[in-house]
């Protein structure tokens, strides 16, 4: 009896840490992993994610967990709500029947009641098989974080591309020389993904910036001709 009740308990473990992830999105879920907590045994298994996530005031996290025993009954459901605001890494901890496996989904909910991210997650005892789908999701963009975001000064007049790749130009947008922008990364040393004042990430192509020092991004530029 004892052994049942263990069973019938579905532990999730909010452990919430700063991440580096922080700034990609205004709302965000990303599983990085799943592993055996503890092998499965003549009872039960647990499964352990981990997961990164970010859910603003208004937003809901909703898991709905369901253990299913060896011979494919039901015996166990359950849905944990938590509202925003929520921000960081943690882990979403399950038991599994030995010889069963246990089904999750991860929603966000946004404030209108649309689920905007969906994952769904199964582990399963009789086969040591683990998986996720639609495990990583970002929408919204904020201000990059202070601790890794880089200065970049536009040396010549160029497009922006929502991907690095010259095919994929933005519409109407065009950096101009003296121009100052954050720049979040370096993709394959030709482009940087670039920070465009609360309005989206695009990537520049590395030959029309350069990185720059804090004192040359306070620096007042010199008037810049009429464009």
């Amino acid at each position: 009896m004892r052994v049942l009740c263990l069973i019938l308990v579905v532990a999730l473990a909010l452990a919430l840490v700063p991440s580096a992830l922080a700034g990609d999105g205004e709302w965000m879920i990303a599983y990085t992993g799943g592993s055996w907590l503890i092998p499965c045994d003549q009872f039960i298994g647990v499964v352990e994610f981990n997961v990164h996530i970010k859910v603003p005031p208004g937003f809901s996290w909703v898991l709905t967990t369901t253990m299913v025993d060896p011979t494919g009954e039901v015996t166990f459901g359950e849905t944990i709500v938590t509202p925003g605001w929520l921000s960081g890494d943690t882990s979403w901890i399950a038991l599994v029947y030995a010889g069963g496996y246990t089904v999750y989904t991860d929603q966000i909910v946004a404030p209108s009641g649309v689920v905007v991210s969906n994952t769904t997650g199964f582990a399963s005892c009789a086969t040591g098989e683990i998986r996720t789908t639609n495990a990583n999701i970002y929408a919204g963009f904020e201000e990059p974080d202070p601790a890794t975001r880089q200065y970049g000064l536009v040396t010549q007049q160029t497009a922006v591309y929502s991907q690095p790749n010259l095919d994929f130009p933005v519409a109407k947008a065009v950096l101009y020389p003296g121009e100052k922008w954050f720049v979040t990364d370096t993709i394959d040393g030709a482009w940087y993904k670039v920070y465009l004042s609360g309005a989206k990430y695009v990537y520049v192509p590395t030959s029309a910036m350069r990185l720059i020092g804090a004192d040359e991004w306070y620096r007042p530029q010199p008037p810049q001709p009429a464009q």
